[in-house]
């Protein structure tokens, strides 16, 4: 679809009072909506008709008319006066209407490619004209085709310009907090947590005219950054606000997956073993979610570690490696960190054969994943295992099986000088001088 260009000479210019009634048309309003208390039904019919000129007083009052009754109606549009004395500018927001359309189309279509010809085009139209209800609409648009593409920086840029162009407006809309959310949740992708709760706490200045369907999840974003920020007597008492309006499942397992979080750091390990429940309970019920699960069971582990809990730690290790066992979906990268992790507590549990079992399942399925480090770790600890077990054949197994894996890290420029290092006092028959590198390394 090509978009119309805007025609400056154009011999079938609208009168002002033509151009009144086709925006009235559009929107589908009748006379006496657009009265008001001081412009008669009659006034607007001898405009339409060009029966009397429309001056900019009367202009403002019908605009002003106008936008009252779109925002009951929760239509996003804005008239000044000028759009209804001035066709060739509503002309502008009709071209705009066509760039939408078609933005809408791409998004729904999955069709995301968008060339920077069509991204000028737009702007170029918006820096002609003074639309800031459309520019809102079209650049709002554009942040979500840039979000769908993964694209965070220029996401990023189309919100912020959608956000500004609102401000723009003497009306309060209700996607302008949709928008303030949008751009919070790219700042916490980014973990940009300072932005973010700078964002939230913008918002906030108007909190009486948030939507209440908003209002829980910006509680909840604004307890996320300060979390992040080590803000966490300020986070628990936001993911209290944000329990009070928010009734979904899955947002509320969040937000008491959060609070734990908080009563954890916060040295109340009670609160924070009822929200944990409370979150895991919301997930067992519908038998989903395995990796959020996962999570919650995780954060158990913890408290019951720091109380020193054993048989609660030793049941909630098994129920995690039952649901890696079972779970088709996880990726064997993900599989191979969690085992390596629960190692983690059946060394604390003094449980060496768990212990050895799950390092070995986690060195298996992390052979061909793409980052080497939970491999390097895995082989680590589990030489250490081995080597203090007096299990020295088994540290040559390892070396052997594993050896394509060692070598890969090799790559890493730390890695290098140490070899270097180490063969250099070899060569020489220092073999004392490597060892006391090598036991200062294990020592930090």
């Amino acid at each position: 679809m090509k978009i119309p260009q805007i025609k400056a000479d154009s011999k079938d210019k609208l009168s002002s009072g033509g151009n009144l009634r086709r925006i009235r048309s559009e929107l589908g309003l009748r006379q006496h909506e657009i009265t008001g208390d001081l412009i008669t039904r009659n006034l607007i019919s001898l405009i339409e008709n060009e029966k009397t000129p429309l001056y900019e007083r009367n202009a403002r009052l019908i605009a002003q008319s106008i936008n009252q009754l779109n925002k009951q109606k929760g239509i996003l549009a804005y008239i000044d006066a000028e759009d209804i004395l001035n066709p060739e500018k509503y002309d502008a927001k009709k071209i705009a209407d066509s760039h939408i359309n078609l933005l809408k189309d791409r998004l729904d279509e999955g069709k995301l490619d968008i060339k920077d010809e069509e991204v000028s085009e737009i702007e170029k139209l918006f820096r002609r004209w003074n639309i800031p209800d459309k520019r809102a609409i079209t650049y709002e648009l554009l942040g979500d085709i840039y979000n769908k593409k993964g694209q965070s920086y220029e996401e990023y840029y189309f919100y912020s310009k959608a956000l500004e162009s609102l401000f723009a407006l003497p009306l309060r809309f209700p996607n302008e907090y949709q928008l303030f959310l949008k751009l919070i949740v790219n700042r916490i992708s980014n973990n940009s947590y300072s932005e973010a709760l700078k964002l939230a706490n913008l918002a906030f200045f108007q909190e009486q005219d948030i939507p209440s369907e908003y209002l829980g999840h910006f509680y909840y974003y604004l307890a996320l950054c300060q979390e992040k920020l080590f803000q966490y007597e300020q986070a628990l008492k936001n993911s209290e606000q944000a329990l009070k309006f928010i009734d979904d499942r899955e947002n509320l397992t969040e937000v008491y997956l959060l609070k734990g979080n908080c009563c954890t750091q916060l040295g109340n390990l009670d609160k924070a073993l009822i929200s944990y429940y409370k979150a895991s309970d919301l997930i067992e019920e519908e038998e989903e979610a395995p990796q959020k699960l996962i999570t919650i069971y995780f954060h158990l582990l913890q408290v019951y570690k720091t109380s020193n809990e054993q048989s609660k730690i030793e049941n909630y290790l098994n129920k995690i490696r039952d649901i890696i066992n079972r779970e088709t979906e996880l990726s064997d990268d993900t599989k191979a960190d969690h085992f390596y992790k629960l190692s983690e507590f059946a060394y604390y549990l003094e449980d060496f054969n768990t212990y050895e079992q799950l390092l070995v399942k986690a060195l298996d399925l992390s052979y061909n994943c793409e980052d080497s480090q939970i491999t390097s770790s895995i082989l680590a600890r589990l030489i250490d295992h081995y080597y203090k077990s007096n299990a020295l054949e088994k540290v040559d197994n390892l070396i052997v099986n594993y050896q394509d894996s060692i070598v890969k890290l090799s790559d890493e420029p730390s890695i290098q000088l140490l070899t270097r290092i180490i063969l250099h006092y070899l060569n020489q028959n220092s073999t004392d001088k490597s060892k006391t590198i090598l036991k200062q390394l294990f020592s930090e």
